[in-house]
């Protein structure tokens, strides 16, 4: 168990392994400090009070993820990304480090709502009713009445989409009154009749006959002073265009679609009064052509138009399946139009969609957020990017990706494999899962399969709750040795055994002749071949490139080198005898695999 908390510690995902004892504070400084609506990467400077200040870094947030730096001792640098802001025109979120924070604020979209119904009509004795308001998540709003005899029954503020009712009380007086709600800079009107008696409608005139062109209309609603009435079409194709609703005496104004087809028939009612359009048979065989017919949006979202050419009278509908996609305008027409989309930020990999106008198709490509780049991929023992090799230990820096929990280590039913699957995440190289060391939201650490040995290339993706990564093409290495330290930092002590499984360090240095522990990931290919995620056992593999040591620049002998027992294959341990020579204190230690070094700055205390 000792040397399995120990691989968690240098996998990055437990820290230090040592109680820090000295009261210590940071100063912390983030670049930038703010943000635009897409997001972005940023730093944190982290500087401590004390060298031996253990820091821990941490987002309040979801939206803010760390993406590297997480632990260390002393001053630091550590790497955040920001997601993309498609829910509130302003927000913060505060990364910590110990006792200490730092503010990340980030811009967003305007905030804009809409109300649905604009108005209704209360019967004299009073009663209820609701209508809808919509709007961004982070957007706040108040409602209030400029009457006391229309009541708000909802809630009378909130964020976002919500539903407000109200409640007229009963209209004792002979006249017809009205009031309104407002909200968010929107009106709603209640209109409510009064006590004069029964209220009679007519309209003038009762009816309307139209070309296949179809056209314009408008009729007449003749009542007493208060008598209050709506129209409503009860076709799609009529459109009412103003006096939806009214009092007294007005007029209704409506369009009427082109027809494609027979002679048809439609209404609108106006308090139980109808009015009937009639619109004759085309006569003509219609064809529809889109321009452009595709375009490509960024991921923070955006507009776009296309046009729609067609013959007169020719009539067409823009509709779209697409949820991220919403047709602005332009959504019905006759002969030439134009048709105004928008699509909705994108926090996750590239998407397509379509949008339909006259059985033509509009396709709308948008790209996905920033994804996952090579720099993002490093050795999880000392945190270098850009190259892999076979059984190595790798953390990868995936926004928006992995569960909100990290979740550790699990094994096969057999006890004998890491699992290629955490909290729903996986990661592939060349279409082959890979063990899962640990995965949490923005990072992931995995073993990368030995089936990428003799490749030029591996094609890495990350999956997470069936959603597909970007492609990340890495150049695969015969070897990329790192050694493990003791606070995860990729420098500093090493994390370091002696002989006796004790942690080597200032208190427990090694004397001149002793053997020491060291670990260490990216050895490459072994023999016996690397099996993907196994727990070492007998026989255990050996790295097939030579590895030597030195320690404080003079050579060491190495007394074994391979795979550590019981810890997961792609951890190498190196038995090393401290050489003749070595001067007390923390003195550098190296480790080449082939032709390749482990990085500087990792020291083993010696006596």
């Amino acid at each position: 168990m000792r040397l399995v908390y120990i691989l968690l510690a240098l996998a990055g995902g437990l820290g230090g392994l040592s109680a820090q004892t000295t009261t210590c504070t940071f100063t912390l400084t983030a670049t930038p400090q703010s943000f635009p609506l897409a997001g972005g990467a940023g730093t944190l400077k982290i500087v401590a009070s004390d060298s031996s200040c253990v820091r821990t870094v941490a987002s309040t947030v979801d939206w803010i993820v760390i993406t590297f730096g997480q632990t260390g001792t002393g001053d630091g640098t550590a790497g955040f990304t920001v997601a993309a802001n498609s829910d509130s025109p302003m927000r913060s979120g505060t990364i910590t480090v110990g006792s200490q924070s730092i503010t990340i604020t980030q811009g967003g979209p305007p905030c804009t709502f809409a109300i649905a119904p604009t108005s209704a009509n209360a019967i004299v004795s009073g009663g209820g009713g609701s209508f809808m308001l919509t709007g961004l998540s982070g957007c706040s709003w108040t409602a209030s009445s400029n009457v006391p005899w229309l009541q708000i029954t909802s809630a009378a503020s909130g964020m976002g989409n919500a539903t407000i009712g109200y409640a007229a009380q009963a209209n004792s007086g002979s006249s017809a009154r009205s009031g309104t709600i407002s909200v968010a800079n929107l009106t709603f009107t209640v209109n409510q009749a009064g006590q004069a008696g029964a209220c009679v409608y007519t309209l003038s005139p009762a009816s309307g006959s139209y070309t296949a062109s179809g056209g314009n209309g408008t009729f007449a609603v003749s009542s007493s002073a208060g008598c209050a009435w709506t129209a409503t079409a009860n076709v799609p194709w009529i459109h009412i265009t103003s006096g939806q609703s009214g009092s007294g005496s007005g007029s209704v104004a409506f369009t009427v679609d082109p027809n494609t087809g027979p002679t048809q028939r439609g209404t609108i009612t106006v308090a139980g009064q109808t009015y009937t359009v009639t619109i004759s048979q085309t006569n003509q065989s219609c064809s529809y052509a889109l321009s452009p017919v595709t375009a490509s949006l960024p991921a923070s979202g955006g507009s776009t138009t296309f046009a729609v050419a067609a013959g007169t009278g020719c009539a067409w509908t823009a509709a779209t399946a697409t949820p991220w996609i919403t047709i602005v305008s332009g959504a019905s027409g006759s002969g030439a139009g134009v048709v105004s989309i928008s699509a909705a930020a994108n926090t996750g990999a590239a998407r397509t969609g379509t949008v339909t106008a006259g059985g033509q198709s509009f396709t709308v490509m948008q790209a996905g957020a920033a994804g996952i780049q090579t720099s993002f991929i490093v050795n999880a023992a000392n945190y270098v990017a850009g190259t892999v090799s076979p059984g190595m230990i790798v953390v990868i820096a995936a926004p928006g990706f992995g569960p909100a929990t990290i979740v550790t280590p699990q094994l096969t039913p057999d006890g004998a494999f890491f699992t290629t699957a955490l909290g729903q995440t996986s990661v592939l190289f060349d279409g082959v899962a890979a063990p899962m060391v640990y995965a949490v939201s923005g990072q992931i650490s995995a073993i990368v399969p030995y089936e990428t040995a003799g490749h030029a290339t591996t094609q890495m993706q990350v999956t997470y709750q069936g959603q597909l990564s970007n492609t990340v093409a890495i150049p695969v290495v015969p070897s990329e040795p790192g050694l493990f330290s003791f606070d995860a930092s990729g420098t500093g002590p090493g994390a370091i055994l002696d002989a006796q499984f004790n942690l080597n360090s200032a208190s427990n240095p090694a004397a001149v002749g002793s053997v020491v522990l060291l670990y260490a990931t990216g050895e490459g290919q072994t023999a016996p071949a690397g099996a993907d995620g196994k727990l070492a056992a007998v026989p255990l593999p050996a790295p097939l490139l030579p590895v030597t040591v030195t320690i404080d620049g003079i050579n060491a002998p190495v007394l074994y080198a391979g795979a550590a027992p019981g810890l997961v294959a792609g951890v190498m341990q190196i038995n090393v005898q401290i050489p003749d020579g070595v001067s007390s204190g923390a003195r550098p230690v190296i480790v080449q695999v082939g032709q390749t070094q482990s990085q500087s700055g990792v020291t083993v205390a010696i006596q």
